[in-house]
């Protein structure tokens, strides 16, 4: 399945929240970069930072769109904060996929194990559409 993956510069939770009362869906739960696991070999964020939010859905008609900010520092391009999320059992066609992908693009994350899940990558395909690809095991 594919979603659709919108991101925001620190007002991902006024913009959920807008579109759970315009859309009459249901009250949106949120994930922040605070709730992340800390990785000792990184040194803590800010307050700001950690209030970001990494993560949320919403079930629009019979969509399930994703949302978050992108980290506090990184660069906000209007226009280009949307990208396509898959999510795949069959690791061998995350790997196809991701290894297809890349192919004339660029990597952004290669694929490897993160704290939810055992395969996720980001890649810019040739033509400018950004994928992120990951399995829907832990």
């Amino acid at each position: 399945m594919i979603y659709p993956f919108i991101y925001f510069d620190g007002n991902c939770r006024d913009a959920v929240e807008y579109y759970a009362e315009v859309f009459g869906t249901e009250k949106p739960k949120f994930q922040t970069y605070g709730d992340v696991p800390q990785n000792p070999n990184i040194p803590p964020q800010s307050t700001e930072a950690n209030n970001r939010v990494i993560y949320s859905t919403l079930k629009i008609a019979d969509s399930i769109i994703m949302f978050a900010d992108i980290p506090l520092g990184a660069k906000f391009i209007p226009g280009n904060n949307i990208s396509l999320s898959m999510i795949i059992e069959d690791l061998s066609l995350v790997q196809a996929y991701f290894d297809a992908l890349k192919e004339g693009g660029i990597v952004v994350l290669p694929l490897q194990e993160t704290f939810y899940t055992k395969h996720f990558g980001i890649v810019v395909d040739k033509y400018g559409v950004t994928w992120q690809i990951g399995s829907g095991t832990a």
